[in-house]
């Protein structure tokens, strides 16, 4: 009773935007888990002497409102933790040169003592990390392939011309010409003199 005659003085004394930071405070320092309700955090509180800054009223709506906002602070530290550890578990697959075959039991045998794979704590995830990147990783090696592809269509009928101007040609050769075409082995050069396929 005397607790709370001392506390409606200095209610009058104290503005309530210092006493509601108060109480904030003391909700912070008691650990209230901002994902339970004001009947199961208050044995935490009631002892204390800045309970009573705020009248009844006030105090649940002080409550309610720093439960919401530490809610949401805490899903946005969780949500920046779990990126930070992916970042971290990518940044090991881009480590570990991995190529379009490789498997995941592989990876995680070699490298299952390295902390940036233990950061991922459930297995499933790990696995479904890995296969993201491997299709990532397949997706570049056809475009590589590609580009050498590309590369050798453009430059074969140059080089064959090359050939063509600085070697003498046999008697009888009239037409020297570079054709590229599709088979198993689409590197090997395949060169066409006088209509007869000749490789390279």
């Amino acid at each position: 009773m005397e607790a709370e005659v001392r506390a409606s003085r200095e209610r009058a004394l104290v503005p309530l935007d210092v006493r509601m930071k108060s109480f904030k405070e003391m909700l912070k320092e008691k650990e209230v888990s901002a994902f339970s309700t004001w009947e199961k955090e208050l044995h935490k509180i009631v002892f204390d002497p800045r309970y009573l800054l705020l009248t009844s009223k006030e105090r649940k709506q002080v409550f309610e409102k720093y439960v919401k906002d530490r809610a949401e602070e805490e899903r946005k530290e969780k949500k920046n933790k779990m990126k930070q550890k992916r970042e971290e578990f990518r940044s090991l697959l881009e480590a570990a040169n991995l190529h379009g075959k490789s498997s995941f039991s592989e990876f995680a045998q070699k490298y299952g003592k390295d902390d940036r794979f233990k950061v991922i704590e459930k297995i499933r995830e790990r696995e479904s990390l890995f296969n993201e990147f491997i299709v990532e990783v397949r997706k570049r090696e056809k475009e590589d392939k590609q580009n050498r592809k590309e590369q050798v269509i453009v430059l074969l009928p140059l080089l064959l011309e090359i050939l063509s101007q600085e070697l003498p040609q046999p008697a009888g050769v009239t037409t020297l010409r570079a054709y590229h075409r599709r088979s198993k082995f689409p590197f090997v050069c395949v060169a066409e003199i006088d209509g007869v396929a000749v490789r390279k």
